[in-house]
């Protein structure tokens, strides 16, 4: 199989996908692409108005760890 970074086409048709993520592109990768791809996780993190970091929203309640495939 091949895997190689997500096209514009790609992007557009699976909204998972973001530039600079590699997707199964042939053979045994692309077949199973969706099991191989695992899931991503979640950060809500709080910001002051310049931006910075101030810490995670209801101390990480809603954030999601990322799931390996």
């Amino acid at each position: 199989g091949d895997i190689a970074e997500v096209s514009k086409g790609d992007i557009e048709a699976d909204d998972y996908y973001v530039r600079g993520d590699f997707i199964g592109k042939q053979g045994v990768e692309r077949s199973y692409e969706k099991q191989l791809r695992g899931e991503k996780g979640v950060e809500i993190l709080l910001r002051d108005a310049r931006g910075r970091i101030q810490g995670r929203y209801m101390d990480g309640k809603y954030d999601k760890t990322p799931v390996p495939g």
